[in-house]
């Protein structure tokens, strides 16, 4: 795991001839977490991106469960160029404790978490999806409601092993929303990884 600061000059040095680099987007790390500063880790990013040229769109955290909060937070973040959007992970799963990345799973039906979301979309940013698989069917209802906010599905929606038809049917709901797109990534995080076969 990349447990550590990874910068685009490291990737370059290791990774040039298999991936080269063109192009980055940054996601949140939870810096908000531990420094209690949700515009500082836009900040470290843009000031990385400033100097390297990478990444080319940072993708932040804002409290979109407090909207009074968030409201001024998306504002501050807004003001950095090349700021895109936020994620808010909201995975949980009933019975996996392992695959929870939140504290509850009523957050797409909250309606102080409603009402932050609907000051993303009257920004006109992205919204980051992460859900675990059984979360899709309610991803669906979620990305609904706000229909000019473009989402981008983390992960693929976190696939698990044996249970491939009901993520299709999950997948199946929520690409019927015009405003999804998917990130492929992270198979098999969560079930020792996939072999090739299975990831096909």
């Amino acid at each position: 795991p990349v447990a550590k600061p990874y910068t685009p000059k490291m990737h370059s040095d290791n990774l040039s001839a298999f991936a080269p680099l063109e192009k980055s987007v940054y996601i949140q790390a939870n810096m908000h977490a531990t420094t209690g500063a949700p515009v500082a880790e836009t900040a470290y990013m843009q000031g990385l991106a400033d100097v390297t040229g990478h990444p080319h769109g940072i993708i932040a955290w804002a409290p979109l469960d407090k909207p009074e909060e968030a409201g001024p937070v998306l504002d501050q973040h807004m003001k950095f160029k090349n700021f895109r959007g936020v994620r808010f992970m909201l995975d949980f799963h009933p019975t996996r404790s392992e695959l929870n990345q939140t504290d509850r799973g009523d957050y797409m039906s909250d309606k102080k978490f409603l009402k932050g979301t609907g000051l993303v979309e009257e920004r006109g940013l992205i919204f980051e999806l992460q859900v675990c698989q059984v979360q899709l069917s309610e991803a669906a209802e979620f990305v609904a409601k706000f229909p000019k906010m473009q989402c981008v599905l983390n992960h693929a929606g976190f696939p698990l092993k044996g249970e491939f038809d009901a993520w299709k049917a999950g997948i199946v709901k929520l690409a019927a929303n015009p405003n999804v797109a998917c990130k492929i990534g992270g198979l098999g995080a969560y079930d020792g990884g996939f072999d090739a076969d299975t990831a096909k």
